[in-house]
């Protein structure tokens, strides 16, 4: 299983979605719009130090692919464990020597939409620069064997 482990977020503290939005201009880092009403919707905390690892779909034994409820099971049978919410927005703005191309998945408990629809973050290198994006992911939706993931190692 190939997983690449060293990455830690240090501790973060989240404010709001303003000083957020001034980091993220500050680096650099665009917000999409999906993503945007997600940092609405958060509150103040402070979060880590914690342990993330990448991984890919593949990796966890779906060189397939697989449903996002599955590989989230797989995950946490190898002590892996989805992210609070916060890490994606921290994440992105640390991770500034993404490689082109590059898009990570952030398991997390999903931020519901005003429509219910659940929503977690992405960070990806790609559309003109670094970027914090969101993707709509129900249990039974599909990700590519290719697809990587950032989880919490406990």
């Amino acid at each position: 299983m190939l997983i690449e482990r060293g990455f830690r977020l240090p501790v973060t503290h989240y404010i709001d979605a303003a000083h957020t939005y001034a980091a993220f201009e500050n680096r650099g880092c665009f917000v999409h719009e999906r993503a945007k009403f997600m940092l609405e919707s958060m509150h103040e905390r402070w979060i880590g130090p914690l342990p993330l690892i990448v991984t890919s779909v593949a990796a966890l034994g779906f060189p397939e692919g697989g449903s996002y409820e599955n590989i989230r099971s797989r995950a946490a049978e190898n002590k892996f464990y989805v992210c609070p919410k916060e890490v994606g927005p921290a994440l992105r703005l640390m991770y500034l020597d993404q490689k082109p191309r590059e898009t990570l998945y952030m398991p997390m408990v999903p931020i519901l939409s005003k429509t219910g629809k659940p929503f977690v973050f992405v960070l990806c290198n790609g559309f003109g620069g670094l970027l914090l994006y969101s993707e709509l992911l129900y249990p039974h939706t599909r990700l590519h064997a290719t697809d990587r993931l950032v989880f919490v190692e406990l």
